[in-house]
């Protein structure tokens, strides 16, 4: 209902969702993924502690692949978040080009991940801040 009512409402003046802690799985991620492709006054947006899934972040990460919002934040910690969603993700992040600042820490990234992230970030000159630290094990030389 909340998506469908920013997605939908034109006079919305909406610029920062908080859905974060709010037990958000599979489905709600989906969600997430439609509002990320489709709002037209959200800048920052937390999807922080929830339990999205490894569906739940390949459809957020092909949201953001075509995003054209104007989303600039968004935060996915404490969302348990291993390599293989960090990868996914980074799929999306290489794509989405008003992006600025993406917070993933307390989450589970690894080596794998983080190689991946810092190789993402690189190709997206518009992310300025990636928030990763503290709980991820990111190699120091990576991070």
């Amino acid at each position: 209902m909340i998506v469908d009512a920013v997605v939908k409402t034109s006079n919305i003046s909406l610029i920062n969702l908080d859905l974060g802690d709010c037990g958000l799985t599979v489905e709600g991620a989906k969600h997430v993924a439609r509002l990320i492709e489709s709002n037209n006054t959200i800048t920052i947006l937390n999807v922080s502690g929830n339990k999205f899934g490894l569906e739940g972040w390949k459809a957020s990460s092909n949201a953001l692949k075509t995003n054209t919002t104007p989303l600039e934040t968004l935060s996915f910690d404490f969302n348990k978040i291993g390599d293989e969603e960090a990868v996914l993700i980074v799929e999306g992040l290489q794509e989405c080009k008003n992006l600025c600042s993406i917070v993933l820490e307390e989450n589970e990234i690894g080596d794998e991940g983080g190689q991946r992230l810092f190789k993402g970030v690189k190709m997206n000159t518009s992310i300025v801040d990636l928030t990763q630290f503290p709980k991820n094990q990111v190699p120091r030389d990576c991070a």
